[in-house]
């Protein structure tokens, strides 16, 4: 990939389909079917890899931009 000129970034999976991918909230997202996610504060119906996705994508852009991974996804002491 490098060869052909694409950044190529690691991302822990850590928090990536538990929190609600929207840049704008924290919350946990909740188990209500099999493959999917509820986000109870902006109440939208999420796919488990969909919310992980787009949360991959969010924290890329934030290791590109910032040099740190976004606050919300970073690794909590009693996680560890």
């Amino acid at each position: 990939a490098k060869a052909l000129g694409f950044v190529v970034v690691g991302v822990h999976e850590y928090f990536t389909s538990a929190k609600c991918p929207r840049v704008d909230c924290d919350a946990f997202l909740s188990s209500r079917y099999k493959r999917s996610r509820y986000c109870a504060r902006c109440d939208i119906y999420l796919d488990r890899d969909q919310a992980g996705s787009e949360s991959i994508a969010h924290i890329t852009l934030a290791q590109i931009r910032d040099q740190a991974r976004p606050p919300k996804y970073m690794p909590q002491a009693a996680h560890l």
